[in-house]
């Protein structure tokens, strides 16, 4: 695979992953309410709602800045450890 190959198929899975952060994050200012619900069930504080929100929208422009990505794509990988960890 071609160097040229590797960094398209990199920037795609950057953008594609960014859209999906981009619409969980503005989820959570866009119907909080949805999302107070079941931050409440998981036990998880109602003020994370807009702090989980922010971290995902920052972490997604963090992917779509190519000397950025690797650190928002490891402090996202961490913040979905937790995740994973609260389902």
């Amino acid at each position: 695979m071609s160097e040229k190959t590797k960094r398209i198929l990199l920037t795609a899975g950057a953008v594609i992953l960014a859209v999906v952060f981009v619409m969980f994050g503005a989820g959570k200012f866009v119907d909080p309410a949805k999302w107070i619900d079941k931050f409440t069930a998981w036990g998880i504080p109602v003020w994370f709602v807009p702090v989980s929100g922010a971290l995902e929208l920052v972490g997604a422009v963090g992917l779509l800045i190519p000397t950025l990505r690797g650190l928002a794509g490891l402090g996202l990988a961490l913040f979905m450890v937790g995740a994973v960890a609260t389902h």
